[in-house]
């Protein structure tokens, strides 16, 4: 028995020292063959070297050619294990996971369980942001060399299975270190935090891709550091930033902050939405390398010494109490519910790859238990979601005046001098903040505070006149100022006849420039049915006061060429009648198509619809458009014009 069970083990060793694996196949095989090189070759060399012409083959099955393969990753390249990119002449779904023309084989060799990125993405996919980019596990082969345990999935880019984003001037970015990014990225520094963003994909130019994307985030950070809710809502998808936030609170990744922070515009009128989530190997509680368990609660309150490791964005959002209280909801209504989905997804893969994990961990000289790791694993995430939920169950938002928190008396004065504090509990101690860093207070069962009495005086504000709310309590005589800016701007969009009143869009600004809500004024109208000019009143009220009057135009209805009949050194237009509330008709024409060398005649009836335009150049394309007027009292009130359409002359 003895001699028998020395023999297995010889041949056992024999197999592992040849480079031949003997486990279960619960992960898909991928075999690659390559076109006069190797993995060996191509680990050596740099990770942007494109080896083009090589074959893959999935479960000895199905075949694919003419396959472009590189290396990729940042700093995952420079371990032995290491991370490629696959790249297929046409779109194919050969892993099942849809059809597209770029994968990567993740290593995860900074996971020692593999399963910490796919947990993610998982998660991710839960919580819909970005797009669904779980993918499954790969053995991978060089010919019939095991070259260990991979993770495919598809690249963060356009596509119909992947972002699907359909304007013409969509962009994905990412927010990266320089030292990180390849000579070819094309990138730009952001102009308050200075943090690199480069692009990823573009359905246009990639310099202007990241241009009109760069315009949108330079605001979302000036508005962010001046906590400017209302504009970052007109500019930033909120929604997907809270629920990014809480992923990478959740998952405790310490990349999440300044490294692989994918961002995406759908064209230029798009809001930047957060996603898709990426890069993940150096989460969820990782002990691999020192650096990826510091020991800190929350990444975004609290300083580091790893200063990288720390959103300057998400650092400014998340003091916005609008921001914090929907960052609290998404993680009650987006990650939450999925706890116990996440906990059976880690058993479920965690199970399936586990001879597979075993022999990655033999063929890279690595020891552990696998089952002890995964529960280990398990066990955080646990923790984890317990932490959270007295994390986002207990904040406190503190008016100005005095509290205890323990030993320690925290004195809060005016808010608007010294930027607003909040308290968060993540437990068993409290943490204090202000508009920059957090500051640790000591450990508290409870908050004693002041019973304030507060009683409100309003100033109204008025005509270009700032108000003010001030809040005083009446105990501890401590108070608070608020402005209410002025009315700076009324302005009034013109219309166009419809032959019912019209109610023209009135918009109202205050001296900072934010839009005043239509709820804080009323107004009238007058001479706004016909073509002509309306009167318009905005009478404010509410925390405002005064009346502004403007006018605006009624413009006539318009027209359209109904036909265009070229003619000797002439053409013919018709034009589609339009009698009620018009004069006549005016038509340009023109050789250029911006119309800078155009020429006016005007039809002074509206029963006349057609013209003939005279001595004009043989053979030269002219564009021509047309609108209607209405003349009153001296003054003639003009359509749109129309489209311009183009006639040759013969």
């Amino acid at each position: 028995m003895k001699l028998k069970k020395h023999l297995l083990l010889t041949i056992f060793t024999f197999f592992l020292l040849s480079g031949f694996t003997v486990h279960a196949n619960a992960a898909e095989k991928l075999s690659l063959s390559l076109n006069g090189v190797t993995l060996s070759e191509i680990n050596s060399g740099s990770k942007e070297t494109k080896y083009e012409g090589n074959t893959l083959t999935v479960n000895d099955t199905t075949t694919v050619t003419d396959v472009e393969i590189k290396g990729r990753g940042n700093s995952t390249w420079k371990y032995i294990k290491k991370p490629y990119q696959l790249k297929l002449a046409k779109k194919s779904d050969i892993f099942g996971l849809g059809k597209t023309k770029t994968y990567i084989l993740l290593a995860n060799y900074l996971d020692i369980t593999g399963l910490r990125n796919d947990t993610a993405l998982y998660t991710a996919s839960k919580m819909n942001i970005g797009f669904s980019n779980v993918g499954k596990w790969v053995n991978l082969y060089e010919g019939e060399d095991y070259k260990g345990l991979y993770y495919v999935c598809k690249k963060n880019k356009i596509g119909d299975t992947e972002l699907n984003l359909t304007d013409e001037k969509a962009v994905i970015v990412c927010m990266d270190e320089e030292y990180d990014m390849s000579s070819d990225d094309v990138y730009q520094k952001s102009a308050y935090f200075n943090r690199p963003i480069c692009v990823k994909d573009a359905a246009c130019d990639e310099e202007e891709g990241l241009s009109h994307f760069m315009a949108s985030y330079n605001l979302l950070e000036k508005y962010a550091r001046e906590k400017d809710y209302e504009k970052i809502k007109e500019i930033a998808d909120v929604e997907s930033f809270a629920k990014y936030y809480v992923l990478q609170e959740f998952t405790k990744n310490i990349d999440g902050w300044h490294k692989s922070v994918y961002m995406y515009k759908d064209g230029e009128e798009d809001l930047i939405h957060a996603g898709p989530a990426w890069d993940y190997d150096c989460s969820f509680g990782s002990e691999e390398h020192s650096w990826t368990n510091e020991g800190r609660d929350v990444l975004s309150y609290n300083n580091s010494t790893w200063n990288w490791s720390t959103s300057t964005l998400y650092r400014e959002l998340v003091q916005i109490p609008e921001f914090r209280e929907l960052v609290r909801r998404e993680y009650q209504e987006s990650l939450k519910p999925y706890e116990e989905d996440i906990l059976a997804r880690i058993d479920t893969q965690a199970t399936l790859i586990a001879d597979d994990v075993s022999a990655d961990a033999a063929l890279y000289t690595r020891k552990f238990k696998v089952k002890a790791e995964n529960e280990k694993l398990r066990v955080w995430i646990v923790n984890r979601f317990s932490y959270m939920d007295k994390l986002y169950s207990s904040e406190v938002t503190l008016e100005p005046g005095s509290y205890e928190v323990g030993d320690t008396v925290v004195n809060v004065t005016d808010a608007e001098d010294l930027g607003e504090y909040y308290l968060t509990n993540d437990g068993s101690s409290y943490y204090l903040f202000t508009g920059e860093l957090g500051e640790y207070v000591g450990s508290a069962a409870e908050i004693k505070e002041h019973a304030h009495t507060f009683k409100s005086t309003v100033t109204k504000a008025g005509i270009h006149k700032n108000g003010t709310v001030k809040t005083t309590c009446s105990k501890c005589g401590c108070s608070s100022t608020k402005t209410i800016y002025g009315v700076a701007s009324v302005n009034i969009s013109n219309v166009t006849y419809t032959g019912s009143v019209n109610k023209p869009k009135v918009t109202v600004t205050d001296k900072k420039g934010t839009t005043i809500p239509a709820s804080n004024y009323k107004v009238s109208y007058k001479n706004n049915r016909n073509v002509g000019t309306a009167t318009v009143t905005v009478t404010m009220k509410g925390n405002y006061s005064g009346t502004v009057s403007k006018t605006c135009i009624v413009r006539p209805k318009g027209t359209s060429i109904a036909k265009l009949t070229p003619a000797a050194k002439a053409f013919t237009i018709k034009v589609k009648a339009q009698k009620v509330q018009t004069t006549g008709y005016q038509i340009q024409y023109a050789t250029k198509a911006d119309m800078s060398d155009r020429k006016t005649v005007t039809i002074n009836k509206n029963t006349v619809t057609s013209r003939k335009i005279t001595g004009l150049k043989s053979g030269k394309t002219y564009y021509v458009r047309v609108r209607t007027y209405k003349r009153i009292r001296g003054k003639n009130y003009y359509s749109v014009w129309t489209t311009k359409k183009p006639v040759k002359i013969k």
